[in-house]
Parts: structure tokens; sequence; C-alpha cells
């Protein structure tokens, strides 16, 4: 199920239709749930949005500060809330610009506050020059790709997700 559109950020993903109500209802329940933010929340809201790993509060995430962390924080407690043995895989940014590097070191620490939530480093992980040149850097319109460049990210996402459940597999081995 995807549950998202174009444009989103941690912030608006919280009160749009297609992020948080979607999540929400009848029927939308998963086992395991892929989170790709950040880009948008770098571009768009810049540094200062960023925050730290202090605004998120686990037990009270009404608490939680409007920042990138807070607000990834409230997404991934709702996600635990609604399905509490998900498996949450969040993904870097797949670039290695600087407005993206303290946005993917938090990706990475917000994934150690939480249970069961794991990285998906596309920064490191991924062959970023296929990213930045040549033919999957080339279907990029207005900063988004084409559905061929969504379709390369997709199946570089479900091979490191394969690897990672391989390498790790007594954190998966309850799943059927």
């Amino acid at each position: 199920i995807n549950f998202s559109k174009g444009g989103l950020t941690t912030r608006s993903w919280l009160t749009s239709e297609y992020g948080l109500a979607k999540l929400l209802a009848d029927g939308n329940k998963c086992n395991a749930y892929i989170i790709s933010l950040g880009v948008n929340d770098a571009n768009n809201l810049g540094a200062g949005y960023l925050g730290t790993s202090s605004d998120i509060n686990v037990e009270d995430p009404s608490q939680n500060a409007d920042t990138y962390y807070g607000n990834y924080g409230k997404i991934i407690s709702a996600i635990k809330a609604l399905q509490p043995k998900a498996k949450i895989f969040l993904t870097t940014i797949p670039e290695t610009a600087s407005q993206y590097k303290d946005f993917n070191t938090a990706v990475s620490t917000i994934a150690t506050i939480f249970t069961d939530t794991y990285v998906i480093d596309l920064a490191s992980n991924a062959n970023i020059d296929k990213f930045k040149l040549g033919f999957v850097a080339s279907q990029r319109r207005a900063g988004h790709y084409n559905s061929i460049g969504y379709k390369y990210i997709g199946e570089t996402i479900y091979k490191l997700l394969g690897n990672y459940m391989y390498l790790n597999n007594s954190d998966f081995s309850q799943i059927e």
C-alpha cells in the first residue's frame, strides 16, 4: 500500500489524506513498512527543521517537537500503535550532497530509538553514481524520477532489503 504522494515532508505526511489518514484507514495494516522521507524536508524546510533525537518522546509522541526528528518519530509511533510487531525500514536519501548528510544521519539515529526499525542505507550501499550520472540520472524530470528511474530505486531497495533480512535472519524468522 502506498501511503504517500509526491512533495510530502515528515510534517505534511502527518496531515495528508495520503499519509497518516490513509495509514489509519480500515484494512491498511501491514506487517512491514518502508519509509522514504527526507528529500523534501531538506530541500523545502532546510537544516533548521532538522532538530535532534531529543525531539522524540517514545512514550508520548504528541509531545514530539515539530522537527524532522520529532515528526519522523510521530510517524513511526503511529505505525507501532497500529501494528506493534511490524518491521519498519527507513531509507536514507540516495544522494551525497551536503544538504542531505545530516538528514541521513538522523534516519540512522531514529532507527536506534525504536524497536524493529532498520535502516536501508541507500546513500552508502546503493550505487550512487547510477543515481547521479548516466542512464538513471537522465530519468529525472524537475527533480523527480520518471517510472524507469523509480523502478531502479524500487529494485535497489528490494535487493538491499532482502540482503538485510538474510544477514539478520533472526530478526525475521517469525515472519512467513
